[in-house]
């Protein structure tokens, strides 16, 4: 399709047949819900709880798709309080280039065990906690308040920032390496490559700043810590 669709409601938002044009904008002071396939060409902008209270949620029948070069999803819920539910059947969300997810009062959550994004970046953050399972090549995931993050990867990516401000950080990936320049949290963080190496992306500054390190990799370990506890496990581990 073509055109621009823009929906703006004082309550809720709820789409229950498939739209197809070149971008969507959705607004709404209250929930929004996506129970269709919403696709668009260059953007697709949800904006739940516009004042202040109000989640986005991706049912197990939704998905919100764009297809170009350069093309990105934001998603935002209220606030003050509201949550991100990706619960698609399969990916929830789907970018050429990124995808924005912020949960500014509440929590970044999926149901299932499928793929909930897809996309070159990720960028989530959340107050109470994070989520997902994902295919990327870059990501960044923050929380603010309570709450862990974990994140489990279908085949590697660049870890640019994962740091949960009271709460843990688990990034594991079923394939590929992990890539890492920065992870924190208040606990622990673990970090696992089933089938590929955990690495060093910024060469001799600090990687991960926590309570205690847990990682587990198939064919290397090269990070530099500051950390209490270091659990280790690989074929080949260096610590730098």
């Amino acid at each position: 399709g073509s055109g621009t669709i823009l929906l703006d409601a004082a309550d809720g938002i709820t789409v229950d047949a498939a739209i197809d044009p070149t971008s969507v904008q959705l607004d709404a002071d209250d929930d929004i819900t996506i129970n269709a396939a919403v696709s668009a060409t260059m953007l697709i902008d949800v904006n739940a709880g516009l004042d202040g209270s109000g989640s986005a949620t991706v049912s197990g029948t939704g998905s919100l798709t764009v297809t170009a070069a350069g093309s990105d999803v934001t998603i935002d819920a209220g606030t003050t309080s509201g949550d991100i539910a990706l619960n698609g059947s399969s990916t929830s969300v789907t970018a050429v280039d990124s995808v924005t997810l912020t949960a500014s009062g509440g929590a970044i959550t999926t149901s299932n065990t499928t793929n909930d994004v897809s996309a070159a970046s990720l960028v989530a953050s959340a107050k109470t906690g994070i989520e997902l399972d994902t295919t990327l090549t870059d990501l960044t995931v923050s929380t603010s308040g309570t709450g862990n993050i974990d994140i489990d990867e279908a085949n590697g990516a660049n870890v640019l920032n994962a740091a949960a401000t009271t709460g843990s950080v688990d990034v594991s990936t079923a394939t590929g390496s992990l890539n890492v320049t920065t992870a924190s949290a208040s606990t622990s963080v673990t970090l696992t490559a089933n089938a590929g190496a955990i690495t060093d992306a910024n060469n001799t500054a600090n990687n991960i700043t926590a309570a205690s390190l847990v990682a587990s990799s198939s064919t290397g370990i090269d990070l530099d810590t500051n950390v209490t506890n270091l659990t280790a496990t690989t074929s080949g581990a260096e610590f730098e």
